[in-house]
């Protein structure tokens, strides 16, 4: 699998991947090891399609210096009256509308939110990202 690796200058985080449009018979992504908020280097894999000729590509990696919550948001959301402030461990977790149902969003490790309540058994949180995003996650999601 061919992949390239690209790094941002130095105390900022990988915040995403950019690409211009380009018309490619390949697809890419970033590997599952880089963390969004959490890496400095950005691993980009290319799919293993065997192809006919060569192909030049662009790829670039946006990346953000975290502000001192850890928040690479440009405006992060705070805790506000009555929430408690909390941080992603997990390398990522998913967020649900409710508890195991209808996927709403992405967490990374490190990345920070406001606990909002628990649920009835405890193994789900309330919460809302630094980006606004709001829903529940399972509670071994957080750093303890």
């Amino acid at each position: 699998r061919r992949s390239v690796t690209v790094g941002c200058p130095s105390q900022m985080k990988v915040a995403g991947l950019q690409a211009p449009e380009q018309r490619l018979p390949l697809s890419y992504g970033l590997s599952p090891g880089t963390i969004i908020g959490n890496s400095t280097r950005a691993r980009i894999d290319f799919s293993g399609a065997s192809l006919s000729r060569s192909y030049d590509v662009t790829v670039g990696v946006l990346c953000r210096r975290a502000d001192a919550s850890g928040s690479i948001d440009g405006d992060p959301r705070l805790p506000q009256g009555g929430e408690r402030p909390g941080r992603v461990c997990a390398r990522s977790a998913y967020l649900y509308r409710s508890p195991r149902r209808l996927f709403v969003g992405t967490v990374f490790r490190g990345q920070p939110l406001a606990i909002q309540r628990r649920s009835a058994s405890g193994r789900w949180v309330r919460v809302v990202t630094d980006t606004r995003n709001a829903g529940w996650l399972k509670m071994s999601a957080l750093c303890r």
